[in-house]
């Protein structure tokens, strides 16, 4: 699907499992955090409903610099979340470990 939302739209129309993972146990919303795709990102958390924490999917797209992805998948992560506070100290301490101050400030 590289980034094509309408491609996503037609398989999930068609009954795809949002969560099938890779042999490397990722899922199609892990491989959009990856690239960035925030408009893919909607889609599947729209698709699968929000039933983890997405803390692999947060920091990969922390790590590759997508802060409007990873605040997607936070505020999914947090309607979730009865440790609000818990979840976001995780997060704020990988933004620290990756020197990423944007998260930071976002997060303060």
């Amino acid at each position: 699907w590289y980034g094509h939302k309408a491609i996503v739209d037609v398989l999930l129309s068609r009954g795809a499992d949002v969560h099938v993972e890779s042999p490397k146990n990722h899922t199609a919303l892990w491989f959009a955090a990856v690239r960035g795709y925030d408009a893919i990102v909607e889609v599947l958390l729209a698709a699968g409903g929000v039933d983890n924490d997405y803390v692999d999917e947060v920091q990969v797209a922390v790590r590759n610099g997508h802060m409007s992805t990873a605040g997607l998948l936070v505020m999914a992560s947090c309607h979730l979340n009865h440790h609000h506070s818990e979840y976001l100290s995780h997060v704020l301490r990988f933004a620290c470990e990756e020197n990423r101050v944007d998260v930071v400030r976002k997060i303060m």
